[in-house]
Order: C-alpha cells, then sequence, then structure tokens
C-alpha cells in the first residue's frame, strides 16, 4: 500500500484523487476536531447536526456513511466513532484502524484520505501512529494507496517506519533534515533536528517555511505552454486541457525514470481535422528539470 500526505487544510484535500475520506470523532469532545471539523464546515453542519439529533454519537465501533460530493471532491465520507478520549489507548486505535481498513474492503474502496485515530488532536504522536497502521494494514493487498491527514513531517517518519534498518544507519546527531512536501496547487518545507543518544532518536521540529502557492499544477501549465511554444500555434481550451495531462503524466515518467530521455507529446486537431490535424512533439528530460 503506498501512503501519501496531506496537511490539515481544506484547500489540500481537492489534490488528493481518492474516492472516500475517513474521519473519526470522540463522544466527549466537543466541537469536532480535526479533519472531522473541516469536513463539517464543507458539508454545511451536516455532521453537527447528526450529532445533534442523536443519529450519531461517536462511540466506539460507531460507522457512518455520509455522501460527500459536491461540497467535497469525494464520493463519500465515513466518520468512525473512538470513543472517550480518557479511555483512548493503542488497542483502540488499532481497532479503529482495523474498523477503518475492514469498512473500505467492504465498500471495495481502493483508494482512501484517511485521518489515522488521535492524530488530530494529536493524542497520539505522527511516528508511532504511522508504525502502528502499518503494521496492521500495511501488507492488505485490498488498499493500493491511503492519503494521511498530517503535518508535512510526517513524510518523514513514515519513511523512517519503512525503512528502520537504513534510518539508523544514516541518521546521526545533530543532524538537520529538510522535508519538502510539494502538493498539487502548494507547497511546504520543514526543518527537523535529530537527536540521538544510542539506540533512542528523538526529532525536533526547527523551523517552518512559509506556506507557498507554488505545486505540481503550476509545473504542468509551465511544460503545457513550453508545449504549445513548440508546436509554434496557438490550440484551443479543449485541445490545451487535453496537453495539460499529457504534461502532467510525462512529468512523472520523466522523474520517475533517470534513463528516460524523453516523452512523446501528441495533440489531435481541432473541428473537422481531428486527425490530419494533428501535432506531435515531445518533452525532454531536460524541460521537466528546469
Amino acid at each position: 500500500m503506498e501512503l501519501h500526505f496531506l496537511a490539515p487544510e481544506l484547500r489540500r484535500l481537492d489534490d488528493a484523487s481518492a474516492e472516500l475520506c475517513a474521519c473519526s470523532l470522540w463522544t466527549d469532545v466537543r466541537p469536532m476536531r480535526g479533519l472531522a471539523g473541516l469536513l463539517d464546515w464543507r458539508l454545511g453542519g451536516r455532521l453537527s447536526a447528526l450529532l445533534k439529533s442523536g443519529f450519531l454519537s461517536g462511540r466506539r465501533g460507531e460507522a457512518l456513511l455520509v455522501p460527500g460530493k459536491p461540497h467535497v471532491p469525494f464520493e463519500k465520507v465515513l466518520v468512525v466513532g473512538l470513543g472517550s478520549r480518557a479511555e483512548f489507548d493503542d488497542a483502540a486505535f488499532r481497532e479503529t484502524v482495523r474498523h477503518i481498513a475492514g469498512a473500505l474492503e467492504g465498500l471495495r474502496v481502493r483508494r482512501a484520505v484517511v485521518e489515522l485515530p488521535g492524530r488530530g488532536g494529536g493524542e497520539v504522536d505522527p511516528e508511532k501512529a504511522i508504525t502502528m497502521a502499518l503494521e496492521c494494514v500495511g501488507d492488505s493487498p485490498q488498499h493500493d494507496a491511503w492519503w494521511l491527514v498530517e503535518e508535512p513531517a510526517a513524510a518523514f517518519y513514515s519513511w523512517i517506519a519503512n525503512h528502520l534498518a537504513q534510518s539508523q544507519k544514516s541518521l546521526f546527531d545533530g543532524q538537520l533534515v529538510l522535508v519538502c512536501d510539494v502538493g498539487g496547487g502548494t507547497s511546504d518545507f520543514t526543518l527537523i533536528r535529530v537527536n540521538r543518544d544510542g539506540d533512542r532518536v528523538e526529532f525536533t521540529r526547527t523551523a517552518v517555511g512559509k506556506h507557498l502557492l507554488l505545486g505540481g499544477d503550476n509545473l504542468d501549465l509551465t511544460l503545457a505552454w513550453l508545449v504549445e511554444a513548440k508546436l509554434g500555434t496557438q490550440l484551443s481550451i479543449r485541445q490545451r486541457s487535453g496537453l495539460r495531462r499529457q504534461c502532467a503524466a510525462a512529468k512523472e515518467k520523466l522523474l520517475a525514470d533517470a534513463n528516460l530521455k524523453s516523452v512523446e507529446i501528441t495533440v489531435l486537431g481541432a473541428g473537422s481535422s481531428l486527425v490530419g490535424g494533428t501535432l506531435k512533439t515531445e518533452i525532454l528530460r531536460e524541460e521537466a528539470l528546469e
């Protein structure tokens, strides 16, 4: 299962190409925190209304499926109960993660945005939460990808959880690690200091960069304008839309394979010249890296 990360912000939820979003809530914490609170705002108070009516309570083991679109970019929103915050422990965390995974499998959802239990209010630290979640469902063939709602630094904790042997060798006391989180339309940068004493390793976030309104979508658009200039003709809106999708795919191919020198781009003609007016060029690896 692939893990991706989304900052706990509404505008970042739109970056995930997932079918469902899973959030959780307590019986004894109001107003709702974390992802549940963000989704409730986007859903026009739907979750708050369900709580007020008594149809939803947050008890452990509870699960409710709510329609998502058009208010959020997901077909469905899954709300699971955590029970009492005071009684929440590692066993409850694992039980809830398995509950979420089982619900997704029952719905045949393979790609989901998930807020891990207890992370909305910081009851469980991110490294521990990601490690336990991977132990519960990391090897399951029923899940293709989860987008975890976490701070950008969570990507660093996930890398450690998946590369324990390598991290023990490469991380040293006083080391500074720059975590880069590039989303569809924004980018975030976090600097983490490693504190190591023997086998005990701790991490301290020392600096957080400004939230940049620049992301993968901007790179795709830049490549699209470059390709249109190489074609030497002005494209229609429909052609530009198709070109942008091709540029996004070409960018991913070129950045993933160091031996790939170029990717061919084909733009269909407009109007009656759909085939005869087809235009072709290529995006070079050097252009994608620029």
